[in-house]
C-alpha cells in the first residue's frame, strides 16, 4: 500500500513539474521584453525547488521502502 502511494505521488509531482516547465516556456514565447534572462536560467530556477524536495524526501522514502 505504501509503495502504491509513493508511486502515485511520484506521478502527480512529475505532472506538476512538467506543467510548470510548460508554463515557463509558454510565458517565454509570449513575452516581448527585450532584456530577458536566458531560458536556461529560468529553467534552472524552476528546477531548484524540485531538487530540494527530492533531497528532503529521499531519507523518508528510503525508510518507508526499508520497512516494507
Amino acid at each position: 500500500m505504501r509503495i502504491a502511494l509513493l508511486w502515485s505521488l511520484l506521478v502527480i509531482s512529475s505532472g506538476l513539474f512538467l506543467a510548470m516547465l510548460a508554463a515557463t516556456r509558454r510565458h517565454r514565447v509570449q513575452a516581448t521584453a527585450t532584456a530577458q534572462t536566458p531560458a536556461i536560467a529560468e529553467y534552472g530556477w524552476a528546477l531548484v525547488p524540485w531538487l530540494l524536495l527530492v533531497l528532503f524526501a529521499a531519507p523518508a522514502v528510503r525508510r518507508i521502502l526499508a520497512t516494507g
